[in-house]
């Protein structure tokens, strides 16, 4: 049986400069791979767990991992992460989320947006 490094497939250009959500929105980020034997999948945010398993999910299917952000709030911006890795290797991925709410504190309501 032959062994390969992971190694990442084509992605959206769109998540070269980030994605700039509303919050309240949803998108699925789309990653595609190869690796032989068939890698081990880890997403992270900031480094970290992804936050709200009921709202942030990963699921890998042969081949491509997404990563579903349902209902985007202010505190989901930062930076997602997914390592693949087999005996092979390893290979990375990130992207940035900036989230776009409305900032009740005012009197006027204004557009604000937060990144980390």
């Amino acid at each position: 049986m032959s062994t390969a490094a992971p190694a990442l497939g084509k992605v959206s250009d769109s998540y070269a400069t980030g994605l700039t959500l509303h919050a309240g929105k949803s998108t699925i980020v789309e990653v595609p791979f190869t690796g032989a034997p068939q890698p081990n999948v880890t997403w992270k945010w900031n480094g970290q767990q992804l936050p709200d398993p009921t709202r942030i999910t990963a699921q890998t299917l042969h081949n491509v991992t997404t990563l579903t952000l349902n209902r985007v709030e202010r505190s989901d911006a930062g930076t997602y992460n997914v390592v693949l890795e087999n005996s092979s290797g390893k290979a990375t991925f990130a992207v940035k989320v900036k989230v776009i709410g409305k900032c009740d504190y005012y009197a006027d309501t204004y557009d604000v947006v937060f990144t980390i």
